[in-house]
């Protein structure tokens, strides 16, 4: 497979997450073979921490009662604190979806206008159901990703399903290249404010060797600037030199808000080969070059069904620029 444009749960052996609000994130690992990617794996990944959390592709069979604000944490012995213990300290749910947020409006650190619009789906073969069914069906056409688990743990796993298609942007990017694509009219509408983060980076930070755009304007393409010599900074900065994970965090940061939603963000893969990034190793094996290493979309519109609580809800974003705002738009 060169090219990839659509997730599915018996395509992928991990899938990522940033999102982007207070909330914390979580990892969801499909149990099935993955030949997205070139057979790279997917995980998940939060600039505050992340949490595993298995998938399966068979439904329950019986009800399993609501553990999700039960902690395991360790207690005793010395060392480092353990995970579960620094997540029950901070009243995270290890996994468990976050309550149906509210609308509202929110403004990014980057300075651009969230409006998050939150509309409730009957759970079950009126709603919830043939939502799911029908994101499938468009999975095989459309950009897009399904996350869903049918698995509960007391603190570390929760059953529910996020999923999106026909996502406005596309980041991906492999070796010290990156693409910013816009895949419609709401995505080209964010670009000019990712250029001037990017240019930023390039001009102030010096992350960036290079900054293009087409003439259209539907496409942003950066080069990373080459690593450093090993031994020219401290082991505890290596992951901190400029690497496609600068680009990353940059747009982080741009779409990051204070807020009561918890599921905008951005959503994808990672490959292998990004280890390289921060250790320089001379590669034996030969790489297919439609290969990616790193693949995210920032959707605008998300599917999300609570099966424990038996709740489900969409959360529809709009996103206010300089020069516009996407609700003059309606393609996407």
């Amino acid at each position: 497979m060169t090219t990839m444009t659509n997730f599915r749960l018996l395509h992928l052996h991990y899938i990522l997450l940033f999102l982007l609000g207070d909330n914390d994130a979580f990892m969801i690992i499909p149990s099935t073979s993955s030949r997205i990617l070139h057979n790279n794996h997917f995980f998940v990944a939060n600039p505050s921490g992340s949490t595993a959390l298995h998938v399966s592709t068979e439904e329950a069979t019986t009800t399993i009662p609501n553990y999700n604000s039960v902690m395991v944490a360790k207690e005793g012995g010395v060392g480092a604190r353990s995970a579960s213990q620094q997540a029950a300290e901070q009243n995270l749910s290890l996994g468990a979806p976050p309550p149906r947020p509210r609308s509202g409006t929110y403004e990014t650190s980057g300075g651009l206008e969230v409006q998050a619009t939150v509309t409730e789906l009957a759970y079950g073969k009126e709603g919830s159901v043939p939502a799911i069914e029908n994101m499938i069906d468009q999975l095989d056409s459309h950009k897009g990703v399904l996350l869903a688990s049918s698995y509960e743990f007391p603190g570390r796993y929760a059953r529910w399903s996020l999923g999106f298609v026909d996502p406005p942007l596309e980041i991906s990017g492999r070796g010290q290249d990156c693409t910013i694509l816009a895949l419609n009219d709401r995505g080209r509408l964010l670009l000019p404010s990712i250029r001037k983060v990017m240019e930023r980076l390039q001009t102030e930070d010096k992350i960036l060797e290079s900054v293009e755009s087409d003439d259209d304007g539907g496409i942003i393409r950066v080069r990373v600037v080459p690593p450093s010599p090993v031994g020219t900074f401290a082991e505890e900065e290596r992951s901190r030199q400029p690497s496609l994970f600068s680009v990353v965090r940059a747009l982080i940061e741009l779409f990051s808000f204070k807020g009561d939603d918890a599921q905008l963000g951005f959503y994808g893969g990672f490959g292998y080969d990004l280890t390289f990034q921060f250790e320089p190793i001379e590669l034996s094996q030969q790489r297919d070059p439609e290969q990616r290493d790193l693949l995210l979309y920032l959707p605008d519109q998300i599917l999300v069904v609570d099966q424990d609580k038996h709740d489900a809800w969409t959360v529809s974003y709009e996103f206010g620029v300089k020069d516009g705002s996407t609700t003059t738009t309606t393609e996407g």
